[in-house]
Formats: C-alpha cells, structure tokens, sequence
C-alpha cells in the first residue's frame, strides 16, 4: 500500500466516523466534510507524496485539518480520532457504547465517502 493510500484511508475512516456517531449536540457531520475534501485532495495528488501539509492547498481544509495531516504522518494516527473511538467504540475489548450512536447519513447521501481507487477501498475493510 503507497504512503498516500494510508492517510487516505486513515482520514476518510475518521469523517465516516464523525458522520456516524454525528448528532445535533456535537455536529460532528459538518466536521467530517474537511477530513473527506483531505482525502480527495490527496488522491488528486496521484504519484507525488505527501510529506507535510504545505502541500495541500484546498479550499475548506484548513488549519486544524492541517495539523492533524502533520500529526498523522509523524505519528501515524490523530489522536482526537482515536480517543474518540475508543470513548464511543470501545478499545476493541468489548467495551464501548451500546447500540452505536445513529448515524445521520446513509450510503449514498450527501457527503457519503466515496472510495479512493480499487486498492485503498479494499484495505479499508482490513483496517
């Protein structure tokens, strides 16, 4: 699997996260929509890596974003995204909340993640 591929898998598994777990409290479903243009802009990138976030220039990824792409390639995971899925998934130990938390978009609906290419869609089932 190319460097590209894993932080774009690793993003668009956070906002579909985000969507899934999103609710009118916390909104997290407009906060999915950057994480989700970040893993387009990347699979725009085509065969150029990405090694920091100078390098992505878009229109509604901003700062933040930003720094989370830098913690991710000089740690390999954010850790807001992990603590979050762990507080509401559980660490994989059969902890976690109950009946996960109503998702607000379905396949298929507005901002629904669309696969990267062949490959990276196919290693988003073993991660």
């Amino acid at each position: 699997m190319e460097d590209n591929d894993k932080v774009i898998i690793y993003f668009t598994k956070f906002a579909n996260f985000l969507r899934k777990h999103a609710n009118a409290d916390n909104k997290w479903f407009y906060k999915a929509a950057p994480y989700s243009k970040l893993a387009e802009a990347i699979t725009a990138m085509g065969a150029t890596k990405l090694t920091s976030s100078k390098q992505i220039d878009v229109k509604g990824i901003g700062k933040k974003t930003k720094e989370k792409v830098d913690e991710f390639l000089s740690t390999g995971k954010v850790q807001e995204y992990e603590d979050l899925r762990i507080e509401l998934e559980g660490d994989g130990t059969g902890g976690g909340e109950e009946g996960g938390g109503g998702g607000a978009n379905k396949e298929g609906g507005a901002g629904a993640a669309i696969p990267v290419n062949k490959d990276a869609a196919m290693a988003m089932n073993f991660l």
